[in-house]
């Protein structure tokens, strides 16, 4: 639904803002492949942004290649705070459609809603088609004034994410949870030769931990962080 993601990328967009500000020496740290991967929505209906840089990792021909990289980037320019704005948005359209997608991520931007859009959407398809703009002097200038569009559009609260996060996949948490527990299990006995005793480091004893402690819910950061790289799983165990 759209209000649902209309708060989720509110917040994507406060903390891809925080990232480009992150550097001490002024210069914007930029993400450099944002995707639906990116981003990691908790138990708690919050919403984080992971994996920044890995982009600038990856080499030109892995980021051209991207359905969400900007325009100017599959042409060959250097990544910038625009093109990573024009990622977000892509992302966002993912994100509306459900599903992957090969078009041009404007276009379908433009078509979302159909002719008899509420005015709502209207205007979320007015935000969308700026952070998609061709011409990055066209697009948002930063990405907390994408932000400051979004919302200005009916959003859900964190309460609202969360709970359909919940009913959206809490019934088949339960056994990846476990499958879990099972690797944290397997990793910790082969550390030693006695498995009862064998050493686990920190983060894996506190995620353990957590595993048994909580419920289904609260596994969606968790797991979404695992499909975006053990760095943001660490993230999300110290948090």
């Amino acid at each position: 639904p759209a209000p649902i993601t209309v708060a989720i990328f509110q917040t994507a967009a406060r903390g891809l803002h925080a990232i480009h500000g992150s550097a001490p020496d002024g210069d914007p740290v930029l993400h450099g492949a944002l995707g639906p991967g990116s981003i990691v929505v908790g138990a708690d209906g919050q919403t984080r942004v992971t994996g920044h840089g890995s982009g600038l990792l990856a080499g030109g021909d892995a980021v051209r290649g991207r359905t969400s990289a900007a325009p100017e980037v599959r042409a060959g320019a250097e990544q910038s705070v625009r093109s990573d704005i024009y990622a977000l948005g892509a992302a966002m359209v993912g994100t509306l459609l459900g599903k992957p997608f090969a078009a041009d991520p404007a276009r379908l931007a433009a078509s979302l809603f159909g002719r008899n859009a509420s005015d709502a959407d209207a205007r979320l398809a007015g935000v969308l088609s700026r952070a998609l703009a061709s011409d990055p002097e066209q697009r948002f200038a930063s990405a907390d004034a994408f932000a400051g569009a979004l919302e200005q559009l009916p959003a859900a609260t964190d309460r609202e994410v969360a709970r359909f996060v919940e009913e959206r996949i809490g019934p088949r948490l339960g056994e990846r949870k476990e499958a879990i527990v099972r690797w944290l299990d397997e990793r910790a006995r082969a550390r030693g030769d006695e498995p009862a005793r064998a050493p686990m480091p920190p983060a894996l004893r506190r995620l353990r931990r957590r595993a048994r402690r909580l419920g289904p819910v609260a596994w969606v950061a968790a797991l979404l962080a695992l499909g975006s790289g053990l760095g943001a799983l660490l993230w999300w165990i110290r948090g």
